[in-house]
């Protein structure tokens, strides 16, 4: 990558969060810092195209998506495609970053081979485990990005969580407890069917189902001073999109409903602003749908009683997190670009 030039990269998975970074990319006009180069999926292409288009979930794309002989072309960039099921198989020549967004096996080893096929770079969109060399959650640490050449962005829920407890940073957490109410996902099934998580095997749009969630885990690597302190665990919910978190902690000492909802106020319009976000509207999940903030506080729902805080945080699981990856992208091309200044 030369002084002045877009950061080049690629994606792994055109699922729900490689097709929202797509989306958002464009939205947002980020196309002149990067350039999607190219899409690795094993669809077919002809499905890829039309699912880049349109969503039952975020609606139509409006820019025109013009197909190619080996991919598409959008406001006059061109993206390839190819259709590689094992990473051994996919070439990343020339790229300066991969999204990894597929959910297979987001792990170090999966991670470095991407390096192995020719990403300077990979960016892993999921909890990849403690050994990887960072987990990197905007508006904690991500002033820690340098020079590592594989990281993780964690969860969307870990965001979320992450942003809340950063907001509250300089209070005493004895314990808690959160439970993330999330809409089902593509590791859900539409009829009972067997799955590893025998809940996981019931259909999602017929139940709310509980199970487990890894997101406080990749939290702990990023925040140790909550280790060990809060507990959770995931409710899916038969909803397409919109999640959130419902949390109660114990503190070390009593403080008023006004004092912690001046930390999130504050927060909001500080240094956590985008990340962070406040409502004081009685709305419900789809009234977040397409919001980009990890984490959006619903202040009509906070409850303290003495040293006991009830927070309830909305999130888009999908928009919100694709955002932090494109967040992080942009601060790798700030990183290149001062490299060859």
């Amino acid at each position: 990558m030369s002084a002045g030039a877009p950061l080049r990269f690629g994606i792994n998975g055109f699922g729900r969060i490689g097709r929202c970074v797509f989306w958002a990319l464009h939205q947002r006009g980020l196309s002149d810092r990067l350039h999607l180069v190219q899409i690795n999926d094993p669809g077919e292409l002809d499905t890829l195209r039309l699912l880049a288009r349109y969503d039952s979930t975020h609606g139509r794309f409006d820019v025109p998506v013009a197909p190619t002989d080996d991919g598409f072309e959008v406001a006059g960039l061109r993206t390839r495609f190819s259709k590689a099921e094992s990473v051994s198989d996919i070439r990343w020549d020339d790229l300066d970053l991969v999204m990894e967004c597929s959910g297979r096996d987001p792990d170090r080893a999966r991670a470095q081979g991407h390096l192995a096929q020719g990403a300077r770079r990979v960016q892993v969109g999921a909890p990849a485990g403690a050994d990887m060399p960072l987990t990197l959650i905007r508006g904690i640490n991500h002033d820690q990005l340098t020079d590592q050449t594989h990281y993780s962005l964690g969860s969307c829920t870990t965001n979320c969580l992450g942003v809340v407890f950063q907001a509250l940073r300089g209070i005493g957490i004895d314990a808690g407890t959160y439970t993330t109410i999330h809409s089902y996902t593509n590791d859900q099934v539409l009829v009972d069917v067997a799955h590893r998580d025998p809940r996981r095997a019931r259909a999602a749009a017929h139940s709310m189902v509980p199970t487990s969630t890894n997101a406080l885990n990749a939290l702990e690597w990023v925040m140790p001073t909550i280790a060990g302190k809060v507990v959770g665990y995931s409710m899916r919910v038969p909803t397409l999109n919109v999640s959130c978190v419902d949390m109660t902690l114990q503190l070390d000492q009593p403080m008023s409903r006004d004092e912690i909802q001046s930390r999130f106020v504050a927060a909001a319009n500080g240094a956590l602003k985008g990340l962070l976000a406040i409502t004081d509207e009685p709305l419900v999940s789809i009234d977040f749908c397409g919001h980009p903030a990890s984490a959006i506080v619903d202040l009509g729902l906070l409850q303290v009683t003495g040293s006991l805080v009830r927070i309830v945080a909305w999130y888009d699981n999908e928009w919100g997190y694709a955002n932090r990856m494109l967040d992080t992208a942009l601060q790798l091309h700030e990183l290149n670009a001062k490299e060859f200044a």
